[in-house]
């Protein structure tokens, strides 16, 4: 048997494979595997004093961490945290003398 005609079969071989599959998946004797539902995400807050963005970003990305890194969704040994920062803004002046960036993220673990 030629190449050619080797790949032909091998196609026909894997549709009828493939049908097989999926009508058994849609007659219940294969069950598909569900994908989790992915963890909602939450808003974080961090603040940095002298203006400073960096530390208001990791303020917030520690205390994101913090909190979910709790949940049972969270892996433990090489967790990740993905977050987006959704908003920045900053307090200066005041009787409190304030000079500091505030930024808000979103984050999911």
């Amino acid at each position: 048997m030629n190449s050619s005609r080797m790949v032909i079969v091998a196609a026909l071989v894997a549709g009828c494979v493939g049908g097989v599959v999926g009508s058994l998946a849609s007659s219940g004797c294969v069950k598909a595997e569900s994908q989790p539902a992915a963890p909602a995400a939450k808003q974080f807050e961090g603040y940095g004093d002298g203006l400073s963005f960096d530390k208001a970003v990791a303020d917030a990305v520690t205390k994101a961490f913090a909190d979910l890194s709790k949940s049972p969704s969270f892996p433990a040994a090489d967790g990740m945290l993905r977050f987006t920062v959704t908003e920045i803004g900053g307090e200066r002046g005041g009787i409190a003398g304030l000079n500091r960036v505030r930024v808000k993220i979103t984050a999911t673990p």
